[in-house]
């Protein structure tokens, strides 16, 4: 599903695990704020390879993990900076995997 990013985007997941697919959007900002809060289950992040991430925020009963590799300042072309608060869920931001079928 291909969508339009704004500039801030807030996730929330109480009943069900959230993704925000940030790397096959048709458009995306220079610099996006997304305020994460996994209160009951879990909130993934997903970003093109040529993205970097700032997270901050304040875990409790739960994990903040950025697994997007550091990139070069010379290599980004994305910032995303992720708001995270966890209650009994985890906030993940991680490259997403390329898709072999569809077109680049």
């Amino acid at each position: 599903m291909h969508w339009d990013v704004e500039n801030e985007l807030v996730a929330v997941s109480i009943l069900g695990d959230v993704t925000v697919d940030l790397a096959h959007a048709r458009t995306l900002p220079p610099d996006i704020l997304v305020k994460a809060y996994a209160l009951g289950r879990d909130v993934d992040v997903l970003v093109a390879d040529d993205t970097h991430i700032e997270v901050s925020g304040r875990p409790r009963n739960g994990h903040l993990t950025n697994d997007v590799p550091f990139l070069d300042v010379s290599r980004r072309t994305h910032l995303v900076r992720i708001q995270a608060h966890t209650g009994l869920g985890d906030v993940t931001v991680r490259v997403a995997k390329r898709d072999s079928t569809s077109a680049p």
